[in-house]
């Protein structure tokens, strides 16, 4: 004996479009987060290693009182201070070119994993969009049986 069922299978739309499912996806997952950050660290210690480039220059002052008759040694101090990196054989410039060596590498890893997050949920998209057009057919097709 074959019983009859009411199964009815039904389709959801999200209304999303592919524009925003990218978007998304580009916001929220986790690996892209994390690749983002090493690309900021990656921004990071480039700028330090360039400041080992650059002069420096440091200022303080201060005054010093020693007691309160007319002649303590009471007084003002300042100081300044410059130094230049002249030759440290070419460390520093070594160390630049590394980080910004590093910095293309995050880059380029980081548009890879775009990428690749982009071609997945377009990938996702047609096969939901594929998935709908055969739920719809396989429906006619059993609407189509029931009449004969």
């Amino acid at each position: 004996e074959i019983k009859d069922f009411a199964d009815v299978l039904t389709y959801e739309d999200w209304g999303v479009s592919i524009e925003k499912a990218v978007e998304r996806a580009l916001s929220n997952r986790p690996d892209l987060v994390a690749q983002r950050r090493r690309v900021e660290y990656a921004e990071t210690l480039l700028a330090l290693e360039k400041k080992g480039l650059s002069p420096e220059i440091s200022a303080s002052a201060g005054y010093s009182a020693y007691g309160n008759a007319p002649f303590d040694d009471n007084g003002w101090n300042a100081k300044l201070s410059l130094s230049f990196p002249i030759y440290d054989g070419g460390l520093t410039r070594s160390r630049v070119e590394g980080a910004e060596a590093d910095l293309v590498t995050s880059k380029a890893q980081f548009d890879s994993a775009s990428n690749d997050v982009m071609l997945e949920v377009r990938n996702a998209w047609h096969a939901l969009a594929e998935a709908k057009e055969a739920l719809n057919a396989s429906l006619e097709a059993e609407r189509q049986a029931r009449e004969t």
